[in-house]
């Protein structure tokens, strides 16, 4: 994979230096650099689900960060080692590189802009193995993943406010080994006004996309409408939206495209200039929704409440929507079902002079109609930092959630708590002590362990 990193860094550096003038290229840009490294003792080093061993082990990662904004162009590379060494499971010491590299130009003034973006990172090959709680993507379960994306677009002023926009995205995934390489490409247009915080907007909008999955037929999707949004009431806005859309799976075994009417209607009020409210619903090819948003926005406080109840046709698992990203593989089914979908989730911020206070809840049930399975999942996260003194904090932070209808017949349960004291000595350097614990708690297939950390680390800055 030496190749594939390579071939993604070359892409992203050669059409920065193809994209920029020669003054973008000598002008200023921003350096960043730094290492953060830990010392870390944990009670179950290999993650098992019995016979646990502690070690202790070092963890240092040094970054380089690099930024440019100008007018025209607009780029930044974000690139880290991450190296671990234990002191006696020899078999899990790791490196690895993690790279992300954004670059927005505008080629042609107020008309033609491309977007390139490569990154290089890790991802979990299979969620029912062990999965370390707080270092997600160390260990034997992950697989390298090289990304690399261009978006051309551009803006043709037709009659005042009135234009083309059109855009599209190349791009690939490749992995190193266990999960399949990805190849996608997407082209939307969209005739119509220009986007106003008043008034009157419209469009024309077409789009088609194409993925293509390492070993499989491709997938393809194309979808024209009509778009509008109009102001009806005072502090009320109208969206609605109507058109056709077609598709192709790859699992389709005749190929056959399948056909129908996409609608949405929309209706959003401001009841205050802090608080909005959404309501609405819609029909896609498999997929009837009704939805409902509360926004409250203060200096110092934000709550969002969201809804969505949709009926979903399932005809192949690709059009079936994961809970989770991580939890994919307990989702996928090749069959024709019919299931409700209900999701809902709240979240609150508080900010005060000395307390931060983040809060998350969801639940997600799913309710089959022509087989006898229901699928339930629950997440909560909660953090609280506290200001000790001007150069001093304290953080602790709760995540869990669990998959499954109740604690008999979960498939999955996880659990992972933190608690932290950072002290900043100067403006370049972060020092910190800290406690962790996980709990993995499935009844089925996946792994169950138990973890505990004690670790003290420190961030220097240059």
């Amino acid at each position: 994979m030496v190749s594939i990193y390579k071939w993604a860094t070359t892409f992203f550096f050669s059409t920065v230096i193809f994209t920029c003038p020669v003054k973008a290229i000598a002008s200023k840009i921003d350096l960043e650099a730094g290492v953060y490294s830990e010392l870390i003792w944990t009670d179950n080093a290999d993650i098992a689900s019995v016979k646990r061993d502690s070690d202790i082990y070092t963890s240092i990662n040094p970054y380089v960060r690099a930024k440019r904004d100008g007018k025209r162009i607009k780029a930044n590379i974000d690139y880290q080692a991450k190296v671990i060494a234990y002191n006696k499971h020899t078999g899990r010491n790791d490196l690895n590189h993690l790279l992300r590299g954004n670059l927005d130009a505008e080629l042609l003034k107020e008309r033609l802009f491309t977007n390139i973006y490569v990154a290089v990172d890790r991802e979990v090959v299979d969620p029912d193995n062990a999965i370390s709680f707080d270092d997600l993507l160390y260990g034997d379960n992950t697989t390298d993943k090289y990304t690399a994306r261009v978006s051309p677009g551009g803006v043709i002023p037709i009659f005042k406010d009135i234009g083309l926009d059109f855009s599209s995205s190349h791009g690939k995934i490749l992995y190193d080994y266990g999960l399949a390489d990805v190849d996608e490409h997407k082209a939307n247009a969209s005739l119509g006004t220009a986007s106003r915080s008043s008034g009157v907007n419209w469009g024309v909008n077409a789009g088609k996309q194409y993925v293509q999955t390492e070993n499989n037929n491709p997938s393809e999707y194309e979808q024209i409408d009509f778009s509008a949004s109009v102001p009806v009431f005072n502090r009320t806005l109208l969206s609605v939206k109507y058109g056709e859309k077609r598709e192709v799976l790859s699992s389709t075994a005749d190929r056959s495209w399948q056909k129908g009417k996409v609608w949405s209607c929309n209706l959003g009020y401001a009841l205050s200039s802090k608080t909005k409210l959404e309501f609405g619903g819609g029909e896609d090819l498999y997929n009837d929704q009704l939805l409902f948003s509360l926004t409250h926005a203060a200096v110092r406080s934000h709550v969002k409440v969201n809804y969505i109840q949709s009926e979903i046709t399932l005809i192949t698992q690709e059009i079936n929507e994961d809970m989770d990203r991580v939890r994919a593989q307990k989702f996928g089914r090749a069959i024709d079902a019919v299931y409700v979908q209900k999701k809902g989730d709240i979240s609150w911020r508080l900010i005060g002079s000395k307390n931060i206070i983040d809060l998350y809840l969801a639940h997600e049930e799913r309710y089959y109609r022509n087989i006898d399975e229901n699928e339930n999942m629950i997440r909560a996260r909660l953090m609280w930092e506290h200001k000790v003194s001007g150069r001093s904090n304290l953080r602790a932070a709760v995540n869990w959630w669990r998959l499954g209808d109740d604690q008999q017949d979960r498939l999955d349960d996880m659990a992972f708590y933190s608690l932290r004291y950072n002290i900043n000595f100067d403006s370049k350097s972060n020092w910190y002590a800290g406690v962790d614990a996980g709990i993995r708690d499935g009844v089925q297939s996946a792994l169950e362990y138990k973890e505990f950390k004690f670790r003290i680390g420190a961030e220097l800055r240059y």
